[in-house]
């Protein structure tokens, strides 16, 4: 019964986004939001919503839809991103490193022939994005992989954590065993050797995901698509430019940023620490809470010039219209 309530008033909050907030409804919208909140605390069942013309079926506190709703380009740019490259390669050939319950699968939608990889360490949201995958029933080859990754293989002590659609491992002594893999491994076992797109969101372990992929950077020199959190990255012992010099040791050296709210803002060489330390100071948690970066190898920087000019475009038109 609780969920059926929880998903009623899920269902309500986004319908209440979607006519906009006014005088009107703000106090039936705070009303909801406070009943999702007690009912979450209670239990934090699953549901079913329709997001992008597709059902979902994920827990209750799960902001995913909640951002969707409130921000209309949040998780939007892979989208984007993944039709042109579609357009430009023939098809898509992307890895999803934080596939979570299948959002940006659902943000994506492949086509007939994209071959898409899909890894997702959190038992609790693979099972949900097995739920989901095979509910959609896609033409295109999904291959998923329940596993963490990392720069290598090892074992690590801690604590898997799941917390409002965000999974991660907080290490700590005398915690249950992990298993680190790094992406090349996982490439090697499915044979997946041609890459055109690699999203990485793992929070605060993008770092180490991206180090662990270098032969495949080496080789496809594929798009990569990763959240810059420096709170997360030097909390997790990072230090927050030092992939930015990885990057360019391996020909990135084109980057374009997107505020948390997926707002496109513009190119930025990160590769230079006076530019990196000015971006990192705009973070001010209101209008940026982090960054999504994207990172373009030399060979790409065509599709790179077309994709963001279109981005920029795009942007002046939704400031034009304010």
């Amino acid at each position: 019964m609780k969920n059926i309530i929880g998903q009623l008033a899920y269902r309500e909050i986004l319908a209440v986004l979607s006519q906009g907030i006014s005088k009107d409804n703000i106090e039936y919208y705070k009303t909801l939001l406070n009943l999702r909140k007690l009912l979450i605390q209670k239990e934090d069942n699953r549901i079913n919503l329709e997001i992008e013309n597709r059902e979902i079926t994920l827990n209750l506190s799960h902001c995913f839809p909640l951002y969707r709703g409130m921000y209309p380009l949040y998780d939007t740019a892979i989208r984007r991103l993944a039709s042109m490259v579609r357009v430009k390669k023939g098809n898509l050939k992307m890895i999803d490193v934080g596939a979570n319950i299948g959002d940006t699968l659902l943000m994506v939608q492949p086509e007939k022939n994209d071959v898409v990889l899909c890894i997702e360490g959190n038992r609790f949201y693979y099972d949900l994005f097995s739920i989901n995958v095979a509910r959609w029933n896609l033409e295109s080859k999904i291959i998923i992989e329940n596993v963490f990754l990392g720069e290598k293989r090892e074992k690590l002590q801690g604590k898997v954590l799941a917390n409002q659609g965000t999974g991660k491992i907080e290490i700590k002594e005398n915690g249950e065993d992990i298993t680190i893999v790094s992406l090349d491994e996982i490439i090697s076992k499915h044979e997946f050797s041609e890459c055109n797109l690699l999203k990485v969101d793992t929070d605060g372990f993008d770092y180490s995901v991206i180090r662990g992929s270098k032969a495949l950077l080496e080789k496809s020199h594929p798009m990569i698509f990763f959240e810059f959190d420096p709170n997360m990255l030097i909390a997790n012992n990072e230090d927050p430019y030092s992939i930015f010099e990885f990057l360019k040791n391996l020909n990135y050296e084109r980057f374009f940023l997107y505020n948390n709210y997926g707002l496109p803002l513009g190119t930025a060489n990160l590769n230079d620490r006076n530019v990196f330390e000015q971006v990192v100071g705009k973070i001010d948690g209101n209008s940026i809470g982090y960054y999504d970066v994207l990172a373009c190898n030399d060979e790409e920087n065509e599709l790179f010039a077309n994709f963001i000019k279109e981005e920029l475009f795009m942007k002046e038109l939704r400031v034009n219209r304010k």
